[in-house]
C-alpha cells in the first residue's frame, strides 16, 4: 500500500492504519525551488505507542481517530491563547450525563499510560473531565448517573483550580480511590495517568518533562485489557471550556 502525504518543514505527520509489530518502509523526498532530492527509505516497525495532536486536521470537524459515545466533539484553533495550536473540545452546554469519546488507534491493553495537555478557557464552573483507562466500552450505558461513561479507572481533573482524583467506575457510579490532590493552576497542565498491574498513578507537569505525583493507589478490580475514553462534564456547567491536545499513549 502506498500513502503519499505532502508536508512542510518541521511538520509532523501521522500515518493511520499501521499495525504494531508489522514492518513497513517509509520513503521521504525533499522538494524546493531547485527540485526534488532522491528518495530516502527507512524501515519502520511501529510499537503500541500512539500520538494524537490534530495539527493537520481541518478546523470545526470531528477529530480523526476518535469515536464519540455521547456529545459533540470538534477540532478548534481557539481554546487557550498560549497554545497557538489545534486542540479538541466538546461544544455546547452540558444537559445531563457526560460527554464521552474513545481513541480508536490506542491499543487495547491491560497496562497503559496516557499523557495529555489540558487547558481550560472558562473561569467559572467545575469543568470536570479526565481519561478512563482499561475502559470497558461494552459497559457504556450501565453506569448509574453517568451512562455515557465506560467501566474502568477514571483519572479526573475538576475545575480551573481544582482536584486530581482517581476513581473506580462501576455500575453504581464513581468510587474514589485514595485521596484527592489539590492542584493549583490546573488551567494549563500536562497530565499523566498510568495503570500498571494493580498500581494506579496520576501525575502532573508544567512542561511535560518534569513530573510530580498527585495520587498513587492500588486496586485490583479491573485487571483485564481495556480501551481509553475521554469523559467531560460530570455535572459541571462548562464542558466546552475544556481543551485537550498532544495526547500520547503507550501500552506497557
Amino acid at each position: 500500500t502506498t500513502v503519499t502525504k505532502l508536508i512542510s518543514q518541521d511538520q509532523r505527520v501521522t500515518i493511520p492504519g499501521l499495525s504494531a509489530g508489522t514492518a513497513y518502509e517509509i520513503g521521504v523526498t525533499a522538494t524546493n525551488i531547485g527540485g526534488s532530492s532522491a528518495e530516502v527509505v527507512a524501515a519502520l516497525t511501529p510499537s503500541s505507542t500512539a500520538i494524537r495532536d490534530w495539527e493537520t486536521d481541518a478546523l470545526g470537524v470531528a477529530p480523526f481517530g476518535v469515536t464519540r459515545q455521547k456529545g459533540s466533539l470538534e477540532i478548534s484553533a481557539t481554546g487557550i491563547s498560549a497554545w497557538g495550536r489545534n486542540a479538541i473540545h466538546h461544544t455546547g452546554a452540558l444537559i445531563g450525563d457526560v460527554y464521552a469519546a474513545s481513541f480508536d488507534d490506542f491499543a487495547i491493553a491491560a497496562n497503559q499510560r496516557v499523557i495529555w495537555r489540558r487547558g481550560v478557557s472558562a473561569t467559572l464552573g467545575e469543568a470536570r473531565d479526565g481519561m478512563m483507562l482499561r475502559a470497558n466500552l461494552a459497559g457504556v450505558g450501565t453506569v448509574t448517573g453517568n451512562p455515557a461513561m465506560a467501566l474502568g479507572y477514571f483519572f479526573n481533573t475538576a475545575g480551573v483550580n481544582g482536584l486530581l482524583r482517581v476513581y473506580k467506575v462501576d455500575a453504581s457510579g464513581l468510587i474514589l480511590l485514595g485521596t484527592a490532590y489539590t492542584l493549583a493552576d490546573a488551567a494549563d497542565r500536562w497530565l499523566r495517568a498510568s495503570v500498571i498491574g494493580n498500581a494506579l498513578l496520576f501525575e502532573y507537569s508544567a512542561d511535560g518533562v518534569t513530573w510530580t505525583t498527585a495520587v498513587s493507589v492500588t486496586d485490583s478490580t479491573y485487571s483485564s485489557s481495556g480501551a481509553v475514553q475521554w469523559c467531560n462534564g460530570l455535572g459541571g456547567p462548562t464542558p466546552s471550556g475544556v481543551y485537550i491536545d498532544s495526547v500520547q499513549y503507550e501500552a506497557l
